[in-house]
């Protein structure tokens, strides 16, 4: 008759010839973890010494669960990727507005810019100068910015009149509204709306460069996320009649050559506005139409076409008449218009 202490040391003992069978069997797992699928990362070694792998023993069958160091495979529906499903996200373009917001105002939960006009939904239903602007010019009697609707927002500062020995030579370099509602009503046609705010008067300089350009829009511009104009009387190693950089946002209009010419100054500075709108063939896949005629442009940011984007000199002296009399720009032109380029505030 077995003893009760050697019932008592029976499971101890079968115990342990478990775990020396497991030894035996060497089922050995490594723990890792899946590393982030970083094109071109290389983990660098310390000097020569190989890095030893650290292990564990689980029972046959067993797995690791994949453990994930940030959000690099997407599994499910996620536009915005930000690793929250999209059925889950409240904002699934994180333009700042929820998905509900979204919804009320019927702009796209999935497009951070629903109109394609550079603005953002957010900024085109909260901030003040977009939704309020004070423009003396404007389309129709809307109040500002539609986020279903591309705006285009420009602040004007001119300069006062060049003084001589005769007295002032001519009126300050203040822009006509004759002209800026001519190009107001050429985008309405288009369905884009514009803003104008004829802002500062600024003392008179004579040609100016591009340095003198820079140091006169950060003295005076007061609106960040408009397009900024400049009317001068005369630039300096410029071009003639008017000059833009699309990386600033700005252009200037040299008023002093055109200044008896309405319609030829509202041209001149709707071809301006053209540059920044549509930048170049080669940023913009939209403006192929600009290298369809290199033996009339080449340069892959003016139009070959009978457009407001071409200069009269490279058009027929008909189509060249028709622009004076009603600057456009043409089809290709139109579809080509890019939104403004939003810098941080």
């Amino acid at each position: 008759m077995m003893s009760r202490k050697a019932i008592l040391l029976g499971p101890g003992i079968l115990l342990v010839l478990v775990a020396l069978v497991a030894a035996r069997e060497n089922h050995t797992f490594e723990a890792r973890q899946e590393e982030p699928a970083h094109a071109g990362e290389v983990q660098e070694e310390k000097g020569n010494e190989k890095e030893e792998k650290e292990e564990y023993f689980f029972p046959p069958g067993f797995k690791l669960p994949i453990l994930k160091a940030e959000c690099t495979v997407i599994e499910f529906k996620d536009n915005d990727r930000d690793c929250i499903g999209d059925a889950v996200d409240p904002d699934d373009d994180n333009d700042g507005l929820t998905d509900e917001q979204e919804k009320k105002l019927g702009t796209d939960p999935f497009k951070r810019d629903t109109d394609g006009d550079g603005y953002s939904d957010y900024l085109e239903v909260t901030h003040l100068t977009l939704m309020v602007p004070p423009a003396q010019y404007r389309t129709g009697n809307h109040v500002g910015a539609n986020p279903l609707v591309p705006d285009v927002f420009l602040e004007i500062d001119y300069m006062g009149p060049k003084w001589s020995f005769l007295g002032y030579d001519h009126c300050d370099h203040k822009p006509s509204g004759e002209y800026l509602e001519d190009m107001i009503d050429r985008f309405e046609e288009n369905g884009w709306h514009v803003f104008i705010v004829v802002d500062d008067k600024i003392p008179h300089y004579g040609e100016i460069n591009g340095s003198t350009v820079s140091w006169l829009k950060n003295k005076y511009q007061d609106f960040p996320l408009y397009y900024h104009c400049l009317f001068a009387d005369e630039g300096f190693n410029l071009p003639k009649h008017g000059v833009s950089w699309g990386k600033k946002d700005n252009l200037v209009v040299f008023h002093g050559v055109w200044y008896l010419f309405g319609d030829l100054i509202g041209m001149t500075l709707m071809h301006e506005l053209g540059h920044l709108m549509i930048d170049n063939a080669w940023d913009n896949p939209k403006a192929k139409h600009l290298l369809s005629k290199p033996n009339i442009w080449k340069d892959g940011a003016h139009c070959p076409n009978d457009c407001v984007m071409n200069y009269a000199s490279k058009m027929s002296i008909w189509d060249a008449l028709a622009q004076w009399w009603e600057f456009d720009f043409c089809n290709p032109c139109w579809k080509a218009l890019r939104g403004f380029s939003v810098k941080p505030l």
